[in-house]
């Protein structure tokens, strides 16, 4: 079950992108960078999006507690940084206190509490080792998805196992995506192209079901 939910960068993030852009491109002609650093620069000023968590207050508006606890139970949100992980925290703790924060200079003790089912939501920017398996996870909730198609496949993939437990288990993966409306543009963002992918995805698991 794959849900997009679009936003739109305000404009000081853009400005801020087109800025970081051109310090890039002037340290590439420098030799100091690489091509490749520019995008990782320039996509990390939408990771942190605040548009991203009005979008996330709104769909919650739409649910009802059913549907809210689905969403919530046993459920990964990736953040692209312990700052903004704050910022969604504060939409999360609006609808359940049964979570936390996991960050790169944090015990591990709460991925564990999470992984033995005494912890519901984690908040993390960690790619979780894949010698944990979470086979009851249900959700995974995506405000940092990277270019690479493997990185967001590793993300998502513990809530498409299938769980002994649970053999109707439903998974579900949110995601957040800025199509671009550039005429004569010709090809696709990362996120538009993630956004199809993933739609197919949900489509071939969604046929193995039935």
């Amino acid at each position: 079950d794959h849900l997009a939910l679009d936003y739109i960068p305000t404009a000081e993030e853009k400005e801020k992108r087109l800025k970081i852009m051109r310090l890039m491109q002037a340290k590439v002609k420098e030799g100091t960078a690489k091509q490749t650093d520019v995008y990782i620069a320039m996509s990390n000023v939408y990771k942190c999006s605040v548009s991203k968590i009005e979008v996330f207050k709104t769909y919650f508006e739409t649910l009802n507690n059913d549907e809210m606890s689905r969403l919530l139970h046993r459920a990964i949100i990736f953040v692209h940084d312990r700052a903004f992980g704050k910022k969604v925290s504060a939409v999360v703790h609006s609808h359940t206190k049964e979570y936390h924060g996991y960050y790169h200079e944090d015990d591990p003790s709460n991925l564990h509490k999470f992984c033995n089912g005494k912890l519901n939501l984690l908040l993390t920017c960690h790619m979780i080792s894949e010698g944990i398996d979470i086979r009851d996870l249900s959700s995974v909730i995506l405000f940092s998805s990277d270019r690479s198609r493997l990185e967001t496949i590793q993300r998502i993939g513990r809530a498409l196992r299938r769980d002994p437990s649970d053999v109707l288990k439903i998974a579900h993966v949110l995601d957040f995506t800025y199509i671009e409306d550039c005429p004569g543009k010709e090809s696709e963002s990362s996120d538009e192209n993630r956004k199809l992918w993933l739609a197919e995805l949900s489509g071939v698991r969604a046929n193995g079901r039935s």
